[in-house]
């Protein structure tokens, strides 16, 4: 297990790699980065026939956390992960996201699906995420407007209490250690305004959901 780093117009790119193989790239959820892939098993499961690339996003992990919005929008982010299948040699690759991340996966997979085998996503609504939340009840505009205002002034406290999510007082402080609040607040309005809602791709996809997840009956 190594890992790597990318260099393009002034923003660092990362990713932990391990095994050989056939490349699998591995795109985190919200404010998770290739780490949770190791933290949680995946990699060590699959890099024993896979060749596993594990994607710190704009904003996560070690890839850059400038406070710039340009480096959050869909192309920046775009040409980070196009370079760090550049330093690999990777032509195409399985695309695997989780929650934001799959938001991610399903648009590169139907902008750029020359450079994709196969699409797999899972902890996020199949199609129009305000819908699905809106079904649930949430205010999704006002929620992701509070959200975002919260971290961009580094008010994790704030933020919490708009956060749909149940998450312990523990799992919060770590993502609070972990992630630059301002950053992770350009990271998130960058999901509402630069990656459009799930548009079905052309490479051949598969969808999970667990069922103790909010969008499970929605979705199935």
């Amino acid at each position: 297990m190594q890992r790597i780093g990318s260099e393009r117009d002034g923003r660092l790119a990362s990713a932990i790699v391990a095994g050989e193989g056939t490349a699998v790239v591995l795109l985190p959820g919200f404010l998770q980065s290739a780490q949770r892939f190791v933290d949680v098993g995946w990699v060590e499961a699959l890099a024993t026939v896979f060749r596993l690339v594990a994607v710190d996003p704009p904003g996560y992990g070690e890839a850059s956390k400038r406070h710039d919005p340009a480096d959050y929008t869909a192309d920046a982010f775009v040409s980070d992960l196009f370079g760090i299948y550049d330093l690999l040699g990777i032509e195409q690759a399985h695309l695997v996201g989780y929650s934001q991340g799959s938001g991610r996966a399903c648009y590169l997979a139907h902008r750029y699906p020359g450079r994709v085998r196969s699409l797999v996503f899972g902890g996020a609504p199949l199609f129009d995420q305000g819908a699905r939340f809106r079904d649930l009840g949430f205010d999704v505009d006002g929620l992701y407007a509070q959200a975002i205002d919260s971290l961009k002034a580094s008010d994790w406290q704030a933020f919490w209490e708009v956060f749909p999510a149940p998450l312990s007082d523990e799992t919060k402080r770590f993502l609070e250690s972990v992630n630059d609040p301002v950053s992770a607040g350009y990271v998130l309005e960058s999901t509402r305004s630069a990656f459009p809602p799930f548009e079905p791709p052309s490479v051949p996809t598969m969808a999970y959901w667990g069922s103790g997840e909010i969008f499970h009956d929605a979705n199935v």
